[in-house]
């Protein structure tokens, strides 16, 4: 009879997980179909466009850092340069293979950590089902943070497994050290997971004296690191780049986090909130961390709430360096997605345990998971309808990078085709590398985009302008409507200088185009004549 049942457990777990993937993939789908998705923007969003223009520098050649300026980690330039050999749909199919993969491992780190059947199925479709409630948080997908998901789920998932077993075996440690190198060669400050639970770990071991562990963790997990960075450091070095990604991964992020002060860092958290499940983790955290203290004395409360501290830690550490850099864009909170996993799994455990001890049967345990799991992303679901109806009535949705419109773009991207042939460079200001990719084209400088570099570093302009000066580009694209650019731009060398030497030829979408005067001059004569 138990056989039967446990069976019967076993088969609802699986239905729950392969319905919640289906659902999972589905949404995102929608989703994405009607926000600038990555296969239909063709690299037209800030970050996504970056990626993909480094992408395109390789393929012809070049060298990340050395040819280009940017400052993100390596592993990212591979992914999208991974995607470019696949074609169109390739971002789109490297964007879905990340969440799926991240989906399957946090499904699998919780149901090894949750011990029941029923805390197994409600695990699993708690870790598929909050992936694709957290859709404002892709802006248009191919970001770090995505990449970064499978990663830190395996991670959390390895380190975790110490505090379920009250020990570590050889392989866990060098799991969360490759997965750690990995999250490091995207980008840093996406590490907080790891600094947390890692602290938290090191001090329950010499608590407890456990200096095997100790060891094996102090070996493996940097080892791991190495194993992962060695191949691109070789790569980088062979390429002669490996000098200017020291000076652009370390010395330019150094000065980028010094923006980092304590406001912006509360703008995040609030931005946090956006997230009503992301909210709903943290709160559950806090409660049952007060649970814990209250009841400090009970058993069974110090079993169940093992976790609890660790995981608090590393939400805190994660949101903190999430945000470090003062600039609060949604997508940075991503990475609290896998901290937040366990505690949501812990809720859902526990509502199905009381559904049953009530006398429910499964079924009604899973629609009261479901529930708690949809009703709080309700209203990110009303604004994706709210996008289709949109994009129904006026084929497109009005926001996006560069213009929103599509005719508006298309016009754009063969104004600039025809000023420049593909081998003649072009210079774009502003931050929209999209541009570059749509109409075939090249930066006439290292810096394809300046914003936000030049927040950082106001030298930057004047090697732009020693660029441009060298190169001299047949059209300069003022790329305003993406991002302003700062005070003291205006009227400062940069500028006096595509004032003298470029006349503007047309404006579309808030964009400007500027054609060198002397090709200005001989167009007009030519429409004159």
């Amino acid at each position: 009879m138990q056989t039967k049942h446990s069976a019967r457990l076993r088969a609802m777990a699986g239905l729950l997980f392969c319905a919640a993937l289906f659902i999972a993939v589905a949404v995102l789908l929608f989703a994405q179909s009607t926000d600038f998705p990555p296969y239909h923007q063709q690299g037209r969003s800030t970050d996504s466009g970056v990626f993909q223009y480094v992408a395109r520098v390789i393929a012809r050649g070049g060298m990340p850092y050395r040819d280009v300026f940017d400052h993100k980690g390596p592993l990212l330039y591979i992914i999208n340069y991974a995607a470019l050999l696949l074609g169109g749909w390739g971002i789109f199919a490297v964007n879905i293979l990340a969440l799926v993969f991240g989906m399957g491992l946090a499904w699998l780190g919780l149901r090894d950590i949750f011990g029941s059947q029923l805390g197994r199925a409600a695990a699993g479709f708690c870790a598929a089902g909050v992936f694709f409630g957290l859709q404002p948080y892709y802006e248009g997908g191919n970001l770090a943070e995505t990449y970064a998901l499978p990663l830190l789920c395996l991670g959390q998932w390895m380190l975790l497994r110490y505090y379920k077993n009250n020990g570590s075996r050889w392989f866990e440690p060098l799991l969360a050290g490759l997965s750690l190198g990995g999250v490091l060669l995207l980008r840093a400050n996406m590490a907080g997971l790891y600094i947390g639970l890692c602290a938290c770990m090191g001090i329950r071991m010499l608590r407890k004296k456990q200096w095997k562990d100790l060891r094996r963790y102090l070996l493996l997990v940097p080892g791991g690191m190495a194993a992962t960075f060695l191949p691109f450091l070789l790569w980088l070095w062979r390429g002669g780049a490996l000098r200017d990604f020291l000076a652009q991964y370390g010395s330019f992020n150094a000065q980028y986090t010094g923006q980092f002060h304590v406001w912006g860092v509360l703008r995040g958290a609030v931005k946090v909130s956006l997230s009503p499940l992301l909210c709903l983790a943290g709160a559950f955290l806090l409660l049952a961390l007060a649970h814990r203290f209250l009841t400090r004395r009970e058993r069974a409360a110090q079993r169940d709430a093992g976790y609890l501290i660790p995981l608090a830690v590393s939400f805190a550490v994660q949101a903190v360096l999430a945000n470090i850099s003062g600039m609060n864009f949604l997508h940075y909170n991503q990475v609290l997605i896998p901290c937040a996993l366990v505690p949501l799994g812990m809720i859902a455990a526990r509502l199905t345990t009381w559904v049953r001890g009530q006398g429910g049967r499964p079924v009604l345990a899973a629609l009261a998971v479901g529930a708690i799991m949809v009703t709080p992303q309700t209203p990110m679901l009303v604004m994706a309808v709210n996008n289709v109806v949109t994009y129904c009535s006026v084929g497109y949705i009005p926001w996006g990078p560069a213009v929103s419109d599509p005719k508006e773009y298309s016009a754009l991207i063969a104004a600039v085709q025809a000023a420049a042939a593909p081998d003649e460079p072009i210079l774009v200001i502003g931050n929209a590398c999209g541009i570059y990719n749509s109409a075939g084209r090249f930066a006439a400088s290292k810096y394809a985009y300046q914003f936000p570099l030049w927040e950082v570093d106001r030298s930057i302009e004047l090697q732009v302008l020693e660029d441009i000066r060298a190169t001299r580009p047949k059209m300069i694209v003022q790329a305003k409507s993406v991002f302003q650019e700062p005070e003291w731009y205006e009227g400062h060398a940069l500028d006096q200088y595509i004032h003298s030497e470029y006349i503007l030829s047309q404006t579309i979408g808030g964009i400007d185009l500027w054609l060198r005067g002397d090709l200005a001059a001989s167009t007009g004569q030519e429409a004159a004549e």
